[in-house]
C-alpha cells in the first residue's frame, strides 16, 4: 500500500481502541502511531495520527506478525521441536542400485543451505569475533561422492543421498591470520593513526588475548602444542594456589581471578559447533532435515577438500529429504544404524529420543 505521510482521522474512544492501536503497531511497523486524548462536547475522543515511519526505507516489507515479540518465541520453540537427526534422505535423482555415487541435488535445498549457511555466518557469535572457522558446502554429485568415501557406515550413504553435506572446519591455527583479523576489526580501511606500528599498538591487548585464549599460535603444531599444554599448566598451578590464599571475594577484588585456558583445538571446536548448530536450525526452520554426523576419517576430509592440517574436523551436517515423508504417506525411519532413536517427543510421528527431564540436569539458584 502506499505511504501515507500525514493522515490524521477521529475515532469515538471505546473498549476497542487499544485493540485497534495494537494492530496498528504490529500490523503496520511503517507508520508511527501517534496519540492524543481528546474531549469536546460529543463525548470523550482519541486522535490517532498515523505519519511515515523515517528509520524504513521505502520498498520494504512491512515485518510480519510472526516476527513480533510475543511470537518468536513460539516460533523458536517450534524450530527446535521440529530438528531432529534424520537417518535416512530420498535422492533427489535416483540411480542405478548397487553404485555408490551421488546424483544431482535438488536445487532448491542448495539454496536453501546457501541462505541459512550466509545468516549464520553473519550472527553466529564467536569469541573475540576471530570467527575461527571455515565450510564448505558440498552439493556437486563429484564432490559429494569423494566426501563419502572418508565416511564409515551409513554416514557414506547420507553424504550421497542427501542433497548437500555441509563441513565445519575448525581452525587450530587461527594466530596466522592474525593481521587479518585485525583489519577486519578496523573495517578494511587505512588505519586512523599512520604512525608506524599503530595497530599493533591499538590492538596488541586484544591480539594477546586472541592468543591466550585459542592458543592458535602461528607455529607448526609439534610446538605450538607443548607451548599451549606448558602455559595452561602454569595457569592451572597459579589457580591453585590462589584458591589457598583467600575467598573468592577476596580474589575478586584484587583482580586475582584466572580464566581457565583450553587447547586450540577445544577452543576451535566450540566456536565452530555454535555455527554448526545454527545452520541445522536455520535449516530447519526452511523444512529441510538435517543429521550431523560424526563418524569420519578427518584426515581423508582434509584430503578430499584439499585443506591443510591446521584444520578440525568436529562435524559434517547433511540436509536434504526425508526417505520417507509422513505427509505422503509411509513411516519414516527414525533408527540409525546402531540402534538410537531420533526425533523430538513433542513432535509426532518422528518416534522421539529419549531425554532426562529438567531436574536431572539443571540446578537452580
Amino acid at each position: 500500500k502506499n505511504r501515507i505521510a500525514n493522515w490524521e482521522k477521529m475515532y469515538p474512544f471505546s473498549l476497542a481502541a487499544p485493540a485497534l492501536l495494537a494492530l496498528l503497531a504490529t500490523s503496520a511497523p511503517h507508520y508511527l502511531v501517534g496519540i492524543s486524548p481528546n474531549t469536546s462536547s460529543a463525548g470523550r475522543r482519541i486522535s490517532l495520527r498515523l505519519r511515515a515511519n523515517p528509520s524504513i526505507p521505502d520498498g520494504t516489507a512491512p515485518t510480519s506478525l510472526a516476527l513480533q515479540p510475543p511470537t518468536i518465541a513460539a516460533d523458536f520453540d517450534a524450530v527446535l521441536s521440529s530438528r531432529y537427526a534424520c537417518t535416512r534422505f530420498r535422492p533427489y535423482s535416483t540411480l542405478p542400485p548397487g553404485i555408490p555415487t551421488a546424483g544431482n541435488p535438488d536445487p532448491a535445498t542448495v539454496s536453501a543451505a546457501r541462505s541459512a549457511l550466509s545468516v549464520c555466518l553473519a550472527t553466529t557469535p564467536t569469541g573475540f569475533n576471530v570467527q575461527p572457522y571455515r565450510a564448505f558446502l558440498i552439493s556437486s554429485p563429484e564432490a559429494r561422492t569423494a566426501l563419502s568415501r572418508a565416511c564409515i557406515g551409513r554416514n557414506s550413504d547420507r553424504v550421497r543421498q542427501s542433497d548437500v553435506s555441509v563441513v565445519f572446519l575448525a581452525d587450530r591455527e587461527c594466530g596466522r591470520d592474525i593481521a587479518d583479523y585485525i583489519r577486519l576489526m578496523e573495517g578494511r580501511g587505512p588505519i586512523t593513526d599512520p604512525s608506524p606500528g599503530a595497530w599493533g599498538r591499538k590492538y596488541r591487548k586484544l591480539s594477546v588475548l586472541v592468543l591466550l585464549f585459542s592458543s592458535g599460535y602461528s607455529l607448526p603444531r609439534v610446538i605450538s602444542a607443548p607451548i599451549s599444554a606448558g602455559l595452561r599448566m602454569g595457569v592451572a598451578t597459579t589457580q591453585f594456589v590462589l584458591r589457598r590464599i583467600g575467598s573468592p571475594s577476596f580474589r575478586s577484588r584484587k583482580g586475582l581471578v584466572l580464566p581457565t585456558l583450553s587447547s586450540a583445538e577445544t577452543w576451535s571446536y566450540k566456536n565452530t559447533m555454535l555455527l554448526a548448530m545454527s545452520f541445522m536450525l536455520g535449516m530447519t526452520a526452511r523444512s529441510v532435515q538435517t543429521c550431523p554426523m560424526e563418524g569420519y576419517d578427518a584426515g581423508e576430509v582434509r584430503k578430499a577438500l584439499g585443506v591443510k592440517g591446521r584444520y578440525g574436523v568436529p562435524i559434517i551436517v547433511c540436509a536434504g529429504t526425508a526417505f520417507h515423508d509422513p505427509e505422503e504417506g509411509g513411516e519414516e525411519e527414525t533408527t540409525d544404524d546402531v540402534g538410537v532413536k531420533h526425533g523430538s517427543k513433542r513432535k509426532g510421528g518422528r518416534g522421539g529420543t529419549p531425554r532426562y527431564r529438567y531436574d536431572e540436569l539443571v540446578e537452580e539458584l
